[in-house]
């Protein structure tokens, strides 16, 4: 049987990417990313946008680049990764629960469409960053372990 658990999202950073360490030396790279959906109400004929928010978590060599990179607010990504599902105990006790997109095994690619410029030229300035395919994927426990939030 094939099973195939792929997300592909095209969408803005909604702040600069953050990079945590973990305990083994690695890094771990978070990206909060926008999507806009928009369409005309068909009663009022007024164009109507709505955002969604995806949280993001890269391993591994694609980590590695992204540190590399300027990723900051605004910056339109191409990111393709795995949809993903875990909770962990908050500090008081509280289950919570997290879905997120992870990126750093096979078949894992971030590329960067253009960056927000502050000057005045509007030239994009586009970077790719794929993951190579040799990439291990984290375990669930390092995982767990390294992301209290």
């Amino acid at each position: 049987d094939v099973m195939i658990n792929k997300v592909i999202l095209v969408g803005n950073l909604t702040k600069p990417a953050e990079l945590k360490n973990t305990s083994t030396g690695g890094v771990i790279a978070l990206l909060n990313l926008a999507t806009n959906e928009s369409w005309v109400d068909k009663n009022s004929g007024e164009k109507k946008t709505l955002a969604q928010y995806h949280r993001i978590t890269i391993f591994n060599k694609l980590a590695e680049v992204v540190k590399k990179l300027d990723l900051d607010t605004g910056t339109q990504l191409y990111i393709e990764g795995q949809l993903t599902h875990r909770s962990y105990d908050a500090p008081n006790g509280e289950k919570k629960y997290v879905t997120e997109v992870k990126l750093g095994g096979f078949g894992s690619e971030l590329k960067i469409l253009s960056k927000k410029d502050n000057t005045q030229t509007q030239a994009p300035a586009p970077q790719i960053a794929d993951a190579p395919a040799s990439i291990t994927p984290v375990s669930q426990e390092e995982f767990e372990d390294d992301i209290p939030f």
